[in-house]
């Protein structure tokens, strides 16, 4: 049940020639396959003895757990046994606070050394203009966008899809309330990513466009309630996201106001984590905004997500074409063959709308100045703090 499961399923066997010399077998060619093999180590005795990892982590790095306080602290101590020498930081205390604006709070009156993202843009632009902290900006590599399920009746139609991503105004959303940390997607992959293609180009904020497809599809008020309806049935949607992350709930507020303008009615669902993740993996829900992390290659973030046979395809999509496309992609093996096939790729998900992004999401990073020699990636993980140091040595 490991979440990221799938991303190691082409391996058959991996075997230890000597002591510095891994060879894996895979079934199938797998392009990013080197790109996903920045995980740990772990023992097998231990796995095959039936040793509780998830309870009593046992790995090869270079902290060792010390203490874990379930859902309030876990706390690392240096290993002094580790391979590349024991870290200058000798103690590393995690504390977790789900919410992230109590988590800058908490930065800001000296309880925490160092806060990442994902920051409430709110507060990303106050610690910004506060001289006691080190700011750290980087690109990010995840998405904010919104999920179609295809499976609706109602959202198998691209052209219907098509028509309320022009009521989605991505400006207004980015600027006001994201206050421009995250910066306006045009397509699934970003400018940085060498499969990004500006010809590639997702449907524009257009409510007049919009409403031309929407008369061309047969859709009219014809009760005069402001709900547009055909043969009987009302336009009626359902748009969710979770709770934690108020930008989000403000963001499918926004979304549900433009909708109803232009006659789409529409019930917002927000609920908290756990129950939103239950309703989205089981498909229960019409559109939905959320967010890709770890974004290292195309394929992270197109073949499980839109392949038909892929096993985070909430939204149940099926495009032939892009089947294809999404497996030559992981596939061939030189990146130029790669890129063509994302880009064609890239083109149809813009042109069907399964996903609509909103953004490519920036990545902040705020500490305190006793931290040095501390270098972010954006993707989350903070093992340069094993290079880094504390200028009063606590």
């Amino acid at each position: 049940r490991a979440p990221q499961r799938m991303l190691y399923a082409p391996i058959r066997t991996i075997e230890a020639l000597d002591s510095l010399t891994v060879r894996f077998t895979l079934t199938e060619p797998y392009a990013p396959f080197l790109r996903y093999l920045d995980v740990g180590i772990v023992p097998k005795h231990l796995v095959e003895s039936g040793h509780n990892l998830s309870v009593s982590p046992v790995g090869s790095g270079p902290y060792v757990l010390a203490r874990w306080d379930k859902g309030s602290r876990i706390e690392l101590v240096a290993n002094a046994a580790h391979w590349n020498g024991e870290p200058n930081v000798p103690r590393i205390d995690i504390v977790l606070i789900p919410d992230n604006t109590a988590r800058a709070q908490a930065f800001e009156a000296g309880d925490l050394d160092l806060i990442q993202s994902p920051l409430a843009p709110q507060d990303v632009v106050r610690l910004s203009d506060d001289d006691r902290f080190v700011q750290q900006i980087r690109l990010g590599n995840a998405i904010t966008y919104l999920n179609f399920n295809t499976m609706v009746p109602l959202l198998s139609d691209p052209q219907l899809r098509i028509a309320l991503a022009k009521l989605v105004d991505r400006e207004t959303i980015v600027n006001r309330i994201y206050e421009n940390i995250d910066t306006e997607a045009t397509s699934i992959f970003p400018p940085t990513s060498w499969a990004y293609s500006e010809e590639v180009q997702q449907p524009e904020f257009d409510p007049d466009g919009a409403g031309m497809i929407l008369v061309a599809l047969g859709w009219r008020d014809s009760n005069g309630d402001g709900v547009l309806d055909k043969s009987g049935q009302r336009l009626s949607l359902r748009l969710g996201t979770h709770s934690e992350d108020v930008n989000r709930v403000q963001t499918v507020e926004l979304l549900q106001n433009s909708f109803a303008a232009h006659g789409v009615e529409t019930r917002v669902e927000i609920s908290d984590w756990a129950s939103f993740a239950v309703r989205r993996d089981a498909g229960d829900f019409d559109i939905i905004l959320l967010g890709w992390t770890q974004l290292v290659d195309p394929d992270r973030v197109t073949f499980e997500q839109l392949h038909s046979s892929g096993g985070l395809n909430w939204g149940g999509y099926r495009n032939p074409r892009l089947d294809l496309l999404l497996s030559r992609g992981r596939s061939v093996q030189q990146q130029e063959d790669r890129a063509v096939a994302y880009r064609e790729a890239a083109g149809i998900i813009a042109g069907e709308v399964p996903y609509y992004v909103l953004s490519h999401q920036g990545y902040q990073v705020f500490h305190s100045p006793r931290i040095i020699g501390f270098l972010p990636d954006p993707r989350g993980m903070l093992r340069s703090l094993t290079r880094a140091s504390l200028s009063d040595n606590r």
